[in-house]
C-alpha cells in the first residue's frame, strides 16, 4: 500500500470521529474570537460619565456703589444774616443745631407787632364802648340809624386790624424759630457753602448733610436677569480686598425702568453698617446674588466640554455607541461641574458623555466604552 493511499484513508470524512469535529468547532470559535477582539480593538476608545441635573446654582457677580438714604442740602428758608455755620466733617445729631442766623432784626419786628396789637386792642375796646352808648342813644331816637351803624362799622374795622396783626405776629415768629437749623437726622456736614457773616437768601444752599445709618447698595442689573430678582432675596456683600468678610444684606426695592442703552435696571439693598469697618457712602462693594436656573440646563463634568472655533461642544453615546456632537451654551461652574443648555432637549440628565478621547471622533462614529480610571 502506498503512502498516499494511507494520508487518503486518514482524512476520509467518512471515517471522521466526534473527537475530530470537537477539534474544528473549538478551532472555529478561536478563529471568530480572534476576529471579534481585533475589530473592537480598531474602534476608538473613550471614557464616558453621565449628565445629571444641575446642582449649580447660577450667580451673578456685579459691582455697587454705596449711597446714603437721605443726602440733604440744607437751605437758608429766610433772609438774613449767618451767625453760624457749621463746619465740613462735623458729626451731628438729630435735633442739633447746624447753622443759626442773626435773630436780633426779626426780635425787634416781633415787639413792634406786639405793641401794635396792644394799640389795635385799645381802640377796640373804645369802639365797644361808643357802640353800646349809642345803642342806647338810638333807642331813645337821639341818634339816627346811620350814625349807629358807622359805629358799628369802625368796631368791625378793628377786630379785623387786630386778626390782620396778630396774623402778622405768627409770620415773624415762624421766622423766629427758623433762624435755628436743626439736624433731621444724626449725621455728618459733608460740604459748607456759606460762613458766618455773609447775607444769604432764602433758597440759598448752605451746607450738605449726609445720613451714615442706614445705608443703601444701587446696582445695575441687566435685564435679563429681571425674572430672577425678588423683594427681600438675599445679596452677599463684600469689600473686593475682603472676600471672607460677606455680609448679607437684602433687596429692598426693584426699579423696572431699564437704561436704553446698558440695557440695565436699578436694584436697591439695604445695607447695615458693618460693625468692625463701617460703610461709606460712594464706596464700591461686590455682590454675589443667586439666579434660577432655567429649565433647560443640566450639568456636565468639565472634561466633557470642548471648545472649538465655531463654538462649544460636548459629545454623546448612545446606547449603540455611537458618537453625536452637540453644541451648547456654557454656564456656572460649581467644582467638577459645569452648567450647560441646549436647544430642543438634546441632552437631558442621564445621557453618557464622553469625557476622554472625543477630540477626534466623527458624528455618528462608533467608539468603545473604558473605564476613565
Amino acid at each position: 500500500m502506498s503512502f498516499y493511499s494511507l494520508r487518503f484513508r486518514q482524512y476520509n470524512p467518512s471515517k471522521l470521529t466526534a473527537s475530530h469535529f470537537l477539534s474544528m468547532a473549538v478551532l472555529c470559535c478561536l478563529l471568530l474570537t480572534a476576529t471579534t477582539e481585533s475589530t473592537a480593538q480598531e474602534l476608538p476608545s473613550v471614557a464616558v460619565e453621565q449628565v445629571i441635573a444641575s446642582p449649580v446654582t447660577p450667580i451673578l457677580s456685579l459691582t455697587g456703589n454705596v449711597h446714603s438714604r437721605a443726602l440733604l442740602s440744607v437751605t437758608a428758608g429766610l433772609d438774613a444774616q449767618l451767625s453760624w455755620v457749621a463746619e465740613a466733617g462735623t458729626r451731628v445729631e438729630q435735633g442739633d443745631d447746624v447753622v443759626v442766623f442773626d435773630a436780633e432784626p426779626l426780635r425787634l419786628q416781633q415787639e413792634e407787632q406786639k405793641a401794635l396789637i396792644a394799640r389795635d386792642q385799645v381802640q377796640l375796646s373804645y369802639l365797644n364802648r361808643e357802640l353800646k352808648r349809642m345803642e342806647k342813644l338810638h333807642q331813645r331816637k337821639n341818634v339816627s340809624q346811620d350814625q349807629l351803624e358807622e359805629v358799628q362799622s369802625r368796631r368791625d374795622l378793628a377786630q379785623q386790624d387786630i386778626a390782620v396783626a396778630k396774623t402778622r405776629l405768627a409770620i415773624i415768629e415762624e421766622r423766629l424759630s427758623r433762624t435755628r437749623l436743626l439736624s433731621p437726622f444724626t449725621g455728618v456736614v459733608v460740604a459748607r457753602e456759606h460762613r458766618e457773616g455773609e447775607d444769604v437768601s432764602r433758597g440759598d444752599v448752605l451746607m450738605q448733610l449726609l445720613q451714615l445709618d442706614p445705608l443703601e447698595l444701587r446696582l445695575f442689573v441687566p435685564v435679563k436677569h429681571l425674572p430672577s430678582l425678588l423683594v427681600g432675596q438675599t445679596v452677599a456683600v463684600f469689600r473686593e480686598h475682603a472676600q471672607t468678610e460677606k455680609t448679607d444684606a437684602r433687596i429692598r426695592s426693584i426699579i423696572p425702568n431699564a437704561d436704553s442703552r446698558s440695557q440695565t435696571i436699578e436694584v436697591r439693598i439695604d445695607l447695615a453698617q458693618h460693625q468692625s469697618r463701617p460703610w461709606v457712602p460712594g464706596e464700591l462693594l461686590r455682590t454675589q446674588m443667586k439666579l434660577k436656573t432655567p429649565a433647560d440646563q443640566v450639568a456636565v463634568p468639565r472634561d466633557a466640554i470642548l471648545i472649538r472655533s465655531d463654538g462649544t461642544y460636548v459629545v454623546t453615546v448612545d446606547l449603540e455607541n455611537s458618537a453625536q456632537r452637540v453644541k451648547v451654551r456654557v454656564g456656572q461652574a460649581q467644582g467638577q461641574w459645569i452648567n450647560v443648555s441646549v436647544e430642543r432637549g438634546q441632552l437631558k440628565a442621564g445621557n453618557r458623555v464622553a469625557v476622554r478621547g472625543a477630540e477626534r471622533l466623527t458624528q455618528g462614529q462608533k467608539v468603545r466604552i473604558v473605564d476613565r480610571s
